[in-house]
């Protein structure tokens, strides 16, 4: 039905004792098969998944701090592991993203994580913000925009001058690393088809098979679209639910409004 690429996330998929099996499916069908991982199954045993990391179009691994701010995100001790784990996934790998989701507790590691980054050498860099949930306190994410963003930008601005070596791209800033900039700025594509993909350049099928607009939308039952069953392309075109999610724009939300 035309589906070019498939993106198996988590969880930890190399959880997964079929995960080779999963893939070989995949590019089978010829799609192209990525992945986001944080690296320590395949990067501790690399006698049995370098072939696999090898053969993936695109890896991403998440690194969501160092040292410190890394055990404290992961609720672990095993940096000194995690980072050789990094560093041999991104090695293994011909396309890979290092991916840091800036919170409250790692955005002053931002330096840190960069000179990290440019001793691994990853492909791309990207930050990423926290996806806030109805649990969230409001004034925990006034603080988070108002406080924590602002300083975290600081910091990936120095960064991008110190190292023009390293591709950078960041959620949190319209730098010219962004992916597609020249399509943006040439009006090709609209700002908020990037940074809001729900509906619009995919679709997420759960573990449980039940379809949802994108990932971080799935603990949310009113944006369940169909079972899994059902037809896919069907659900593409006619689900209401896409259909709203795509008339939303930056443009005409709250924040766009007040040229946020």
């Amino acid at each position: 039905i035309g589906i070019v690429r498939v993106n198996f996330v988590g969880g930890e998929i190399f959880m997964r004792k079929d995960i080779k099996d999963i893939v070989k499916t995949a590019q089978r069908h010829n799609l192209l098969v990525s992945c986001i991982t944080n690296g320590i199954i395949p990067g501790t045993r690399l006698d049995i998944y370098e072939q696999l990391l090898s053969d993936l179009y695109m890896v991403q691994i998440s690194c969501n701090g160092i040292e410190e701010s890394y055990n404290y995100e992961y609720n672990t001790t095993r940096w000194l592991k995690a980072k050789r784990c990094i560093e041999n996934v991104v090695k293994s790998t011909s396309t890979n993203i290092l991916s840091f989701v800036v919170t409250q507790n790692n955005y002053n590691d931002i330096p840190e994580f960069i000179e990290f980054a440019n001793k691994t050498k990853p492909t791309i860099i990207k930050f990423g913000t926290i996806c806030w949930s109805g649990k969230s306190k409001n004034k925990q994410i006034e603080e988070y925009y108002s406080t924590i963003i602002p300083q975290a930008r600081e910091h990936i601005a120095r960064a991008r001058i110190k190292y023009p070596n390293l591709q950078i791209q960041s959620q949190l800033d319209d730098s010219e690393s962004t992916p597609l900039w020249e399509e943006f700025i040439n009006g090709y594509r609209p700002y908020e088809f990037y940074f809001s993909p729900e509906g619009k350049d995919g679709l997420y099928l759960s573990a449980l098979g039940i379809y949802y607009p994108f990932p971080l939308l799935s603990d949310n039952k009113n944006f369940q679209l169909w079972q899994m069953k059902d037809d896919i392309m069907d659900i593409w075109q006619n689900n209401s639910i896409l259909k709203d999610l795509r008339q939303v724009t930056f443009k005409n939300s709250a924040c766009g409004k007040t040229n946020c």
